[in-house]
């Protein structure tokens, strides 16, 4: 088995076109991010009429200011240091499960479905403070400006260190498996 590493991300197998495709999506997303960054123009970075009337409008949903608040502090706490592209990637997930209509009809329902993301503790308790990537990430995904092409649609993740019962690792690499980032595995 063949196995390469690129920019932290674990390719096994993959044949030379996918790597250039993955690597033209980092492309892609990183001028997406210097975009965003560029763009900020006040401490929330969304625009006024929005932050006023509590909502935010993206291509499919729309979000409460307690959404998005909720969204950062999950991913800081699934993600616990990983880069920026790992926070994109987690928060993308979020907004999947939301298309997919599966986990309820809002972002909030997403997060609180029982038995997901043991993570929401972290909005409950504010113990994990979203850093700047953090907040950068979920906004650039929120806004629909993330990388959807990164996450490769996947549904579920998760962190093999962090999980211990192999049940529930069974379960999770029974699933079609799409890439690993910073250690967790992203799967549909």
């Amino acid at each position: 088995m063949s196995v390469i590493i690129i920019d932290g991300v674990l390719f096994q197998d993959q044949p030379q076109e996918k790597i250039e495709t993955d690597n033209i999506i980092k492309e892609k997303f990183q001028a997406r991010l210097n975009q965003h960054i560029a763009s900020k123009t006040d401490s929330y970075h969304f625009s006024q009429a929005d932050i006023s009337r509590g909502t935010f409008t993206s291509r499919t949903s729309k979000y409460t200011n307690e959404e998005i608040e909720m969204t950062k502090w999950i991913v800081q706490q699934e993600v616990m240091g990983g880069s920026l592209e790992h926070k994109t990637i987690v928060a993308q997930v979020l907004v999947n499960r939301l298309n997919s209509g599966h986990w309820g009809s809002s972002l909030k329902d997403v997060v609180l479905a029982k038995g997901q993301f043991p993570s929401k503790v972290n909005w409950f308790n504010k113990s994990n403070q979203p850093d700047e990537d953090t907040i950068n990430a979920v906004e650039l995904v929120l806004m629909g400006n993330g990388c959807k092409d990164c996450s490769q649609g996947a549904l579920f993740f998760y962190n093999p260190k962090r999980v211990k019962d192999k049940a529930t690792i069974r379960w999770f690499e029974s699933m079609e498996f799409l890439f690993e980032i910073d250690g967790h595995r992203f799967f549909k």
